[in-house]
């Protein structure tokens, strides 16, 4: 009979923290691995329990051992899953909250991605890097607008670059892009907050040309590109592309003055 749990294992799930005591008594190590192959130490983290937490520490626990071939360390991990207390103990323990996975994977990126925005902000304050990106040129701002539920994340990730006197320039396209292609429900609010971000306003043949490229994550295939394009949703975004691009000009600044208007978001 296949054993589904490891007595550490079972332990902690039980948050029975004298038989956690006796295991590692005995000789079992937080790096050991569950029924899954999986660090136990991931467990203890999954638990938010930090008297548990404590208890793991002490003996020892690896806080550089990734979850899987790829990379996710425990901190990474806890920014994706766990509650803000596992988080602030993990940053108590010194972790280097920048250190990225094989994939150029930061622990903002996942924050960002879970949409959690006191994570995102508690990370902010603690100096994570808000700017950076993966391998694949994703960065923090695009992950927040795969957050279905809101745009709070988003919002707070600009105010991050106002505060820096930074522009959206590398991430203008892959952003406008992700809006674009993924016509959901906030497509409108996330363009308008956007782009008083903009080094630029691209126009639409670029939009287009960025989306029928190879490589840009775009789910668009040939035969719907257009459909997405023309669709309802599209048009209104398109109408404040040329409206910005109207105040800009109207304005007489150049696109590096791009911070008006902002103080609403």
């Amino acid at each position: 009979m296949q054993i589904l749990s490891t007595p550490l294992e079972s332990a902690i799930q039980q948050r029975n923290l004298d038989v956690v005591r006796q295991c590692f008594a005995h000789g079992d190590t937080p790096q050991d691995l569950n029924h899954l192959g999986i660090p136990v130490l991931y467990d203890a983290l999954k638990s938010n329990d930090l008297m548990l937490l404590d208890i793991f520490y002490g003996v020892g626990m690896d806080l550089t051992l990734p979850y899987n071939q790829h990379g996710f360390t425990p901190f990474i991990y806890a920014c994706l899953y766990c509650e803000l207390h596992t988080i602030e103990w993990l940053v108590a323990k010194h972790v280097d909250i920048n250190l990225r996975t094989s994939m150029g994977i930061s622990a903002m990126h996942v924050a960002a991605q879970r949409g959690d925005v006191e994570v995102v902000k508690f990370l902010y304050s603690k100096n994570a890097n808000v700017f950076c990106h993966s391998n694949n040129k994703e960065s923090p701002l695009l992950m927040s607008l795969t957050v279905s539920k809101s745009l709070s994340v988003l919002r707070f990730l600009l105010r991050c670059y106002k505060e820096n006197g930074q522009r959206i320039d590398e991430d203008l396209l892959p952003c406008i892009g992700f809006i674009f292609d993924k016509q959901n429900k906030h497509a409108v609010d996330a363009m308008a907050a956007l782009l008083p971000y903009a080094a630029y306003i691209p126009t639409f043949q670029q939009i287009y040309d960025y989306l029928s490229s190879q490589g840009n994550n775009s789910s668009a295939v040939v035969g719907s590109l257009d459909r997405t394009m023309n669709s309802k949703l599209s048009g209104a975004l398109i109408a404040l592309l040329k409206s910005e691009r109207i105040r800009r000009a109207s304005m007489g600044r150049q696109s590096e003055q791009s911070y008006s208007g902002i103080d609403g978001l």
